[in-house]
């Protein structure tokens, strides 16, 4: 295997790492009079005691008097609040909460009730969003081009189930009206078992007249987890296996190429919505294949959007692209930035 190889081998192994991660953060801690200090989370707390969640052990009713500290990261269901809220802090009488609403609430510790996990933060979430964009770059001088890309994407999620729908077309057009085209068209379902945890099917079409691409076909299954999704933002990372089928053509159009593999996928997805209306996302996605040529290649970018009016922002685009194993003198690199206009809706 090449350094390049064992160094994204490395990357996938760390991130892979990172999933498991959040499940020690939904830990937490309560502390005793009598000085023992249980590990656990809340399952509930109740107008005269705690109820707290022991791995392997089920659940124990502590009496509130009993209790001198208390810590936790978990989602929680604040009355009156909408949105999840969390255990910020706890100075033996007071609580502190944070909400994701962006208030903040100081509650007395013996005057909670029915304070419980916000469970339904994931399972009742139900939206309707969506974006079409317009980018586009000429050229003139040593080399006149043109080149314009339109693309869209459309999410929805009922209950338990979000689907993800996106298409991009792009057509660059050189002087004596000689163009290329490259096309991607890719659906996703993932299927939320648990509040933040969720199976993912993904099917990805691909055509690339630059790389001499004629197809690339992906076909995905794996698991995810989703870190938050509100309205202001946003993070995911999932990790599965993907079947890719590739033919790529030569310049007389005859078949030259075919690639048949399987590879270990890792993908990266995060927005943030950002003051006065600013908005930025990132995407990324490293592909390790277990055929005899070690293939690997990674794809990510990132968008900014800059608000105009209402629902319609100037989005600055930058892509990067790499193969390890190209076809013929294509390069292993492809760098791309883009500017262009950006229609978005729903929540």
């Amino acid at each position: 295997m090449s350094t390049h190889a064992y160094y994204i081998t490395f990357l996938f192994a760390a991130f892979s790492a990172v999933i498991a991660w959040p499940i020690e953060l939904r830990a937490g801690t309560i502390t005793l009079q009598n000085g023992n200090v249980i590990e656990g989370t809340i399952a509930k707390i109740e107008k005269t005691q705690v109820k707290w969640a022991i791995a392997l052990a089920g659940t124990v009713s502590i009496k509130k008097e009993d209790v001198v500290f208390l810590e936790s990261r978990q989602k929680l269901r604040l009355k009156g609040k909408k949105r999840p809220c969390y255990w910020d802090s706890f100075d033996g009488a007071v609580v502190e909460f944070s909400c994701e609403d962006g208030s903040s609430e100081l509650v007395p510790f013996l005057s909670i009730e029915n304070l419980v996990p916000f469970v339904g933060f994931q399972q009742s979430i139900n939206f309707d969003r969506g974006n079409l964009s317009l980018l586009g770059s000429e050229e003139s001088g040593n080399f006149q081009r043109r080149n314009i890309q339109a693309r869209g994407r459309y999410e929805w999620r009922r209950l338990d189930w979000r689907h993800d729908l996106q298409a991009s077309f792009q057509r660059e057009t050189f002087v004596g009206d000689n163009s290329l085209k490259r096309g991607a068209y890719e659906y996703g379902v993932d299927w939320f078992f648990k509040p933040q945890w969720f199976l993912y099917l993904d099917n990805r079409y691909e055509q690339d007249d630059s790389q001499a691409l004629d197809h690339r076909q992906l076909h995905g299954l794996g698991f995810g987890y989703q870190f938050f999704e509100t309205v202001q933002t946003a993070l995911s990372l999932e990790t599965g296996f993907s079947y890719v089928d590739e033919e790529f053509t030569s310049a007389n159009g005859g078949a030259e190429r075919t690639r048949r593999f399987e590879a270990l996928v890792l993908t990266t997805r995060y927005r943030l919505a950002l003051p006065y209306g600013f908005r930025f996302t990132t995407d990324g996605n490293i592909s390790v294949g277990f055929n005899s040529a070690q293939n690997y290649q990674t794809r990510g970018g990132f968008s900014l959007y800059l608000p105009v009016i209402k629902g319609i922002s100037t989005e600055v685009r930058y892509e990067l692209r790499f193969d390890n194993n190209p076809v013929g003198d294509i390069n292993t690199v492809d760098r791309t930035l883009r500017l262009g206009l950006n229609y978005s809706w729903g929540s």
